[in-house]
């Protein structure tokens, strides 16, 4: 074989190695549950970094632990053990993470969500975001909350996912004042039923007020959508009704009607959805939400000014100062 044609095949099968360790690794990762077959409902243990189930060890079940977040059917499959994008996004994620709290160990706010919140660090799985409604970020989300604010957020990611990256230590390194969580509209898309989405978003939110007790959770509600799976271009309406948008108004009922007693006295609800409805009342302002799923720029600043920002204030969760800009 000539020298370069040798020197070709070489590269190839250290390239195919590679891919097939990191495929190895990837299939490795699981969520951490135990499950307890005395119990009515299945749980998620709390265990990993941080030992976030006081009383729960090694190769105990979940009934020798005092605090376990519910476990939804949602919650049961392994997490996108595949999808090698998105294992590097959650790697990318919790490394910026880490680094961030270098700077600012206590943040003021802290986001976490999926694609909508990694729209605010202009990014979609953790490269620069082209699409038209990530054009003015992140300058937009710093000049309203300061550079001292945070935003995790990972496209695609449904409740489980999220989990699983607060399981791995995304947060370990801060201790946020106030954590505003954002997640669910990705349940909807894949067809998962109004109650496993609402124990998946209320298991997201008793995890956090397990793990930061001196937190204020503030949980969104899913934003109005369309009847669409998140592509570009694949709604086939944003009137209403349709099931998609039904079906976040009605997980939102749930969550707002549950969440107290989630965190009890530091968890808070709030719908901003009102924002992107049109004038008509029957469906989405496409001058801020464009693919009827991802807000704008115009669509987030909006929001965050008749909405968010009041509301913040008025809960005491933020004192309007946007620290660090």
């Amino acid at each position: 074989m000539p020298p370069m044609r040798y020197g070709i095949a070489v590269a190839m099968l250290i390239s195919i190695v590679m891919v097939l360790m990191l495929q190895m690794q990837v299939r490795t990762e699981q969520v951490v549950a135990v499950y307890d077959p005395t119990e009515s409902d299945p749980k998620l243990c709390l265990e990993g970094p941080g030992v976030w189930c006081s009383d729960h060890g090694p190769g105990q079940n979940c009934s020798q632990a005092k605090t376990c977040a519910l476990l939804p059917e949602s919650v049961h499959a392994q997490v996108k053990p595949n999808d090698v994008p998105w294992w590097k996004a959650t790697r990318r994620l919790r490394k910026h993470a880490h680094n961030y709290a270098k700077l600012y160990p206590n943040p003021k706010l802290l986001f976490l969500g999926d694609s909508i919140t990694e729209t605010l660090r202009g990014t979609f799985l953790g490269n620069r975001c082209k699409l038209k409604y990530c054009q003015g970020f992140p300058n937009s989300f710093t000049k309203n909350f300061g550079s001292s604010s945070l935003a995790l957020g990972i496209g695609g990611d449904r409740t489980e996912h999220l989990l699983y990256r607060l399981l791995k230590g995304e947060l370990d390194k801060v201790n946020p004042e106030t954590i505003i969580l954002l997640i669910g509209t990705n349940n909807i898309r894949w067809g998962h039923s109004e109650g496993n989405t609402t124990m998946g978003i209320l298991s997201v939110v008793k995890l956090l007020c397990f793990r930061f007790p001196q937190s204020k959770v503030l949980v969104l509600g899913i934003l109005p959508r369309g009847d669409c799976r998140g592509e570009p271009g694949d709604c086939t309406t944003h009137l209403f009704p349709n099931r998609r948008n039904t079906a976040a108004v009605n997980i939102n009922s749930q969550v707002a009607s549950q969440l107290h007693e989630t965190c009890p006295s530091r968890g808070h609800f709030l719908d901003c959805g009102q924002a992107f409805i049109n004038e008509q009342g029957n469906g989405i302002n496409s001058s801020l939400m464009e693919d009827s799923l991802h807000p704008g720029v115009a669509g987030f600043e909006k929001m965050w000014d008749q909405c968010l920002k009041p509301a913040l204030k008025q809960k005491g969760l933020w004192d309007g100062l946007a620290a660090g800009s």
